[in-house]
């Protein structure tokens, strides 16, 4: 009985170890083939996220020194939050696959059994491994809808690979049969293939194909798997027909230039679509990112011509690299086509569009540039000498003119027209009544001054003026033949008209005239306001004022004053009157106030608002003063004049997030002077004094916009005002078909609507001021103003006189007014440059209407010369509106970003 259990326990100590040894054999054996690479893996149920809209492609390279990754000796866990982040970055910036590097330089970048393990993420080989990349990956990207795709070399072993050795096509084979039966991948890639090593090659295409077949043979789920190839060529397609008749897409890159090289890149792509169409295969554009810029003109040529899908390479280069590139790509994917969008075409008929009649001119005309359209590949001639034409046969010609009558015929096959151009010797000009009496506006006679008169007449005339109870007879400026135009001056007393303490409307100034026994007379448009003793002749603005320095129009303008604003004036000056604030400003932009007149506000109080954008600092009177201000970098500093009670201003009790410190001067002359010192972190983007019904004056310091660099929509909340320029009744310029194509107004829309396309793809609230509507320049103004904008652009395209050969003429040109929107303009222009290859011929500070505020950066841009043939076609398409929207919206990220 003893013996029997002792039996029993021996046998049963047996199976234990028995038991024992093969759990501990089952265990090394997985140590072992894990410590040797191979995965011990089971057919899957794939689960792969559907393709939804166009695919996006972003390759992911690996290895030292490639997207992931990067170096050895990575952890685990640093290892897979790379791959999220990748994954992260896919699903923020619109990409919707990934295409992973599976087997670089015949090393697994995943758990094979085909090939050995990369050291770069595994160690040495043999060092056991519990972690794939692959896996990862796909899990990371199936959380956010995106599909992987693995990259294999076609050439598993690169240079041992020999195309005739049936071992290495088995090896590429079963590494396709591996990555698609054991992870949920969208399909396989190969890569490799070069279009220059396949030529040299005898049969390469043949033996390529071979290797096609049994890869594609391997796809596990053929159903929702895919196989592709890429090739880098852009050589004939119908070449690799045979390569590439097994795939279900083909990558291609390479192609010729879309900007410079537009019809080569079209009749490429048209070639490998074609040949995609007819083995039932998708074609894909693999972009490079080196000129992010190249890829997205070329992205939107392939949309327009259906592709479907865009592929870039590659992931480390678009996150490392400035935010922008990302950014601008990302911006295509979303942006959608512009429904108004106008037709740009003209006639390709033979005609002379300028001029369309005989025309008479004056003796300055030395030369005249006529223009035209015609059937594009047939030559133009005139008077037999064949001249050039544009593409879709624009053409100009300078005619030199001789004084008389001027003919010149242009032809083009069995058309002709002859144009005729009379040049006018020099003559003198005659008058016989009154042109231009003085005022043309309302006119201050300041105390102790004389009235200026003035107006043109016929030589030989008599021309007396009257006002009121006074006659003052005048006399001609220079001599001249009998009925030529002479000006006549003089002055006129008028003191004894006025009243003490009042200013005083005396009417309009009559001007007689006695000539050739005939007599007339004319009234003077503006009315005469005589300045009594002691009395305070005040300007109060009745549009824009624009104070300039000098009296004169040439840039140097001190001030802008709005609408009501009120100021004494001190000097009369030609055109011009000198008020107080120091400076000069248009006599037909104020109104003059009759009567007791004071420019004094009364300040009641001062507040605070704190606005989404800024800070207002405000100030409670009885009128609107005026003001002049000068913003740096560290501060704005405002001098506002004619007050009564500033001593209610208390600059303390104004508590900015935006300011430091806030100082006040009074001067003697009842004016202040405001010191805004701003904090360090403050970037002011510019400044402004708005008023409201109640005479409230408030100076608007507006921040700078920040935005998130890490979003695809970085420019939300900011506000950005187009101005497209002319429309309505206005066409602007006229481009070489004249009437028969795109007006200047009509381009200038255009523009406008591309490049909102492009801001709104990014998050910007964008507002037009018109759309081919009558709209003046100050209401534009005023409109950008009650946006709150946070930049103005306004769109123009140029054009030059008939008197030059508009051939030589093209370019680019940027203006500008306040200093903070001179790196603005500046990347405007050479973006813009870079985008179409035409020369920036100017970005320059000057004073144009549109361009002259203070409220925020303001720029005008001239695209280009309408008068210039082959300018003018390149124009007048959408594709050049896209890189316009480009160009300027990389100006807008730029100008945040600095």
């Amino acid at each position: 009985m003893y013996m029997r259990h002792k039996k029993r326990r021996s046998m049963l100590w047996l199976l234990f170890l028995c038991v024992l040894l093969v759990a501990l054999g089952t265990t090394l054996l997985f140590f072992f083939l894990v410590s040797r690479g191979q995965p011990v893996l089971k057919k899957i149920d794939h689960q792969i996220p559907a393709l939804e809209g166009t695919l996006h492609g972003l390759i992911v390279t690996t290895g030292e020194k490639k997207d992931f990754p990067g170096k050895a000796g990575l952890s685990q866990e640093e290892m897979e939050a790379q791959l999220k982040e990748i994954s992260e970055f896919a699903e923020t910036y619109g990409f919707n696959a990934v295409f992973f590097e599976a087997a670089p330089n015949g090393a697994a970048f995943y758990r094979s059994t085909s090939l050995p393990s990369s050291p770069v993420w595994g160690g040495k080989q043999g060092k056991s491994v519990f972690f794939d990349p692959l896996t990862s990956l796909i899990e990371s990207c199936k959380e956010k809808g995106i599909q992987v795709y693995a990259v294999v070399p076609g050439f598993c072993q690169e240079q041992d690979f020999n195309l005739k050795n049936k071992k290495d096509i088995s090896l590429t084979a079963s590494v396709v049969d591996e990555l698609t039966r054991n992870y949920d991948i969208a399909g396989v890639v190969l890569t490799g293939i070069d279009a220059k090593e396949i030529k040299q090659s005898e049969n390469a295409v043949n033996d390529i194909a071979k290797i096609m077949e049994q890869c594609k043979s391997k796809i596990d789920a053929p159903s929702f798997q895919r196989f592709g190839i890429a090739i880098s060529s852009y050589d004939k397609a119908e070449f690799f027909a045979e390569a590439v008749s097994y795939a279900d897409f083909v990558m291609s890159s390479k192609f010729p230039d879309p900007v410079e090289k537009t019809e080569d890149f079209l009749t490429a792509l048209s070639s490998w679509q074609n040949l995609c169409q007819k083995i039932k295969a998708d074609f894909y554009f693999l972009h490079g990112t080196a000129n992010h810029h190249e890829a997205e003109n070329a992205m939107w040529l392939e949309k327009q011509h259906g592709v479907e899908g865009m592929i870039f390479s590659h992931y480390g280069a678009l996150h490392k690299n400035d935010p922008i590139t990302v950014l601008s790509l990302s911006a295509s994917f979303q942006q959608k086509p512009e429904e108004k969008m106008p037709d740009f075409s003209f006639s390709q008929e033979f005609a002379v569009t300028r001029p369309t009649d005989g025309i008479t001119l004056d003796y300055t005309w030395e030369n005249y540039f006529v223009t035209g359209t015609s059937v594009p590949g047939i030559p133009v001639t005139v008077n037999g000498v064949e001249i050039p034409a544009s593409s879709k046969g624009l053409w100009g010609y300078l005619v030199p003119l001789n004084y008389g009558t001027n003919q010149v015929t242009f032809a083009q096959e069995n058309f002709s027209a002859t144009v005729t151009i009379v040049r006018n010797k020099p003559a003198a000009r005659k008058i016989s009544a009154i042109q231009s009496p003085y005022p043309s506006y309302q006119e201050v006679v300041l105390e102790g001054r004389a009235l200026r008169l003035s107006c043109t007449a016929p030589a030989g005339s008599t021309v007396t003026a009257s006002l009121g109870s006074l006659t003052e007879t005048l006399s001609p400026s220079a001599a001249g033949e009998d009925g030529t135009p002479v000006i006549y001056q003089g002055q006129m007393d008028v003191s004894s008209l006025g009243k003490a303490g009042q200013v005083l409307n005396v009417g309009p100034v009559t001007y007689h005239l006695s000539y050739n026994d005939v007599q007339s007379r004319q009234p003077s448009a503006g009315s005469v306001y005589i300045t009594g003793p002691g009395a305070v002749p005040v300007a109060k603005i009745n549009s824009i004022g624009m104070v300039n320095q000098n009296a004169a129009n040439d840039g140097q303008y001190v001030s802008i004053l709005r609408p009501g604003c009120v100021d004494m004036i001190t000097d009369n000056v030609g055109g011009y009157y000198g008020i107080s604030l120091g400076g000069y400003i248009l006599k037909e932009a104020v109104n003059i106030e009759a009567g007791e007149t004071s420019p004094v506000s009364q300040i009641s109080g001062t507040a605070m608002e704190t606005t989404e954008k800024g800070e207002k600092f405000i100030i409670a009177g009885s009128q609107k003063p005026a003001y002049k201000g000068t913003l740096t970098k560290e501060n704005l500093t405002i001098n506002i004049r004619n007050l009564s009670g500033s001593e209610k201003i208390d600059p303390s009790q104004w508590k900015s997030e935006l300011c430091s410190q806030i100082e006040m001067e009074q001067q003697d002359d009842n004016s202040i002077t405001l010191v805004f010192h701003f904090d360090s972190k403050t970037k002011i983007a510019g400044w402004d004094v708005l008023y409201d019904k109640n005479n409230q004056m408030a100076v608007y310091l507006r921040k700078k916009p920040v935005i998130d660099w890490n979003s695809t929509q970085p420019l939300s909340g900011v506000t950005i005002a187009l101005d497209p320029g002319h429309g309505g009744k206005e066409p602007g310029a006229l481009g070489v078909p004249g009437l028969s194509g795109p007006t200047e107004a009509l381009l200038n829309l255009a523009d406008s609507y591309a490049l909102r396309s492009r801001l709104t793809a990014l998050g910007a609230d964008v507002h037009i001021l018109q759309e081919n509507t009558d709209s003046t320049l100050n209401n534009r103004l005023a409109l950008c103003q009650q946006l709150d904008a946070d930049l103005f652009i306004s769109s123009h395209h140029n054009s030059i006189s008939e008197t030059v050969d508009a051939n030589q003429v093209t370019g680019i040109e940027v203006y500008y007014w306040n200093d903070w929107s001179a790196d603005f303009a500046r990347n405007i222009g050479e973006n813009l440059s870079a985008q179409t290859g035409r020369k920036v011929r100017d970005i320059t500070q000057s004073w144009y209407r549109v361009t002259m505020t203070y409220a925020c950066p303001s720029v005008l841009v001239e695209s280009g010369f309408l008068s210039n043939p082959t300018e003018y076609e390149s124009l007048c398409n959408e594709y050049a509106m896209f890189r316009y929207g480009i160009a300027v919206t990389d100006a807008v990220l730029q100008y945040l970003k600095e």
